[in-house]
């Protein structure tokens, strides 16, 4: 009812143009303009959606299948993170799970991959960075323990307090 199975042929049909490396990142929406690629939209569909409604053609369209293969690479890695952080802390990773099935079931309709001004890639941006810094400092914590204090010393530290 939307008009999405539309813009995907169009897009898919300019995705066989340049296959292995795509236009370029956002170089295929620049705007409703005559001299732009992007008008293919306007003659035949008669609007300008200024996105593929798609996230992962867009990534295809814009970055080709080696761009592709990158985001495969990184959710990927992003699961075998959340899978290694599931064995030592399970509410958190629990909560990057179910970022990850979002985003992928989200990109299936909207293109939110690479988009900075959507909410949703800046949250899963902040999920990988914060699952990433956890998992280190769990492993360098497992090299380099803590100090503790001495029990003389807590206690000279609660008196102050």
């Amino acid at each position: 009812f939307t008009g999405r199975t539309d813009i995907w042929q169009v897009i898919t049909a300019h995705i066989q143009l340049r296959p292995y490396l795509g236009d370029g990142f956002g170089a295929y929406w620049t705007g409703n303009n005559p001299l732009t690629e992007s008008y293919e939209m306007v003659i035949r569909l008669y609007f300008y959606p200024t996105e593929g409604h798609n996230g992962y053609l867009d990534v295809t369209n814009d970055l080709g299948f080696a761009g592709m293969l990158c985001l495969l690479g990184y959710l990927i890695l992003y699961l075998r993170q959340c899978m290694r952080l599931l064995t030592v802390e399970r509410t958190q990773a629990a909560l990057y799970l179910a970022l990850f099935f979002q985003q992928l079931i989200l990109n299936l309709s909207e293109s939110c991959w690479f988009n900075g001004l959507r909410v949703e890639f800046v949250v899963m941006t902040l999920a990988t960075f914060a699952m990433g810094r956890d998992l280190v400092q769990r492993r360098f914590s497992a090299f380099f323990p803590e100090p503790r204090l001495r029990a003389s010393a807590a206690v000279r530290l609660t008196d102050r307090g």
